[in-house]
């Protein structure tokens, strides 16, 4: 795991995610910052940046081909928005739920998160 850090994408493109699930690596990524490959899963935690996030910082994601992203949305009407299943540049699934239950990483189907109450009295 990787906690909002710069990631650069491109020579002018340094998104900071809220949190990012990276590949297994010896060093821990101690030596060598993680690049897209590196990358499986990236969380957005939105208040005020919802549309930001969804209108400019997935698509971004999804040019630079990152498995997976989520947007945590909090406010009046907390939602946990999913995006996966790339196919050219754009996610091809794209859902939300206010009941976010166990779900499984695309890029690590052996791996289960249990988010179950995540958006519970928000």
């Amino acid at each position: 795991m990787w906690c909002q850090s710069t990631l650069r994408l491109a020579e002018r493109s340094a998104p900071q995610p809220d949190l990012a699930v990276l590949r297994y690596r010896a060093d821990s990524y101690k030596t060598v910052r993680p690049t897209t490959a590196d990358l499986l899963l990236l969380v957005e935690v939105s208040e005020s940046s919802f549309r930001y996030d969804r209108d400019v910082k997935v698509p971004l994601y999804a040019r630079h081909a990152i498995p997976e992203a989520w947007i945590v949305e909090l406010g009046r009407s907390p939602h946990l928005h999913i995006f996966r299943s790339l196919e050219g540049h754009a996610y091809a699934r794209i859902s939300k739920t206010d009941r976010p239950g166990r779900l499984q990483l695309e890029a690590l189907p052996a791996v289960t998160i249990d988010l179950t109450g995540l958006l519970d009295g928000l």
